[in-house]
């Protein structure tokens, strides 16, 4: 498990062999200011559209962010052999559009 951050952790960037996957913390998204959200909400469909195409370029840009309200605190590389981020981080659903 990733150690705690200063701030609200509502997204994760899993890169992998077969691209780039994206999980988000649904209950966090839902409980920030409506101006956040709907930016947040506008900036995960154009990254899950991306990331199908482009997942290297994704995930460097999501490396380095910060935008609005949200900045990047920690890239780590962790293995995950084995591992389903949903049993980790049970809070973190897959973002699908």
């Amino acid at each position: 498990m990733i150690g705690s951050t200063a701030g609200v952790v509502f997204l994760l960037a899993i890169k992998h062999k077969k691209g780039l996957k994206l999980y988000t913390d649904p209950y966090l998204v839902r409980h920030l200011s409506e101006i956040d959200q709907e930016y947040i909400d506008d900036l995960l469909k154009d990254l899950i559209h991306r990331a199908k195409t482009f997942p290297d370029e994704v995930f460097q840009q999501l490396s380095n962010l910060s935008a609005g309200p949200i900045i990047t605190d920690t890239v780590r590389w962790v293995e995950l052999r084995g591992i389903v981020i949903e049993e980790v981080y049970p809070d973190f659903r897959l973002c699908v559009d």
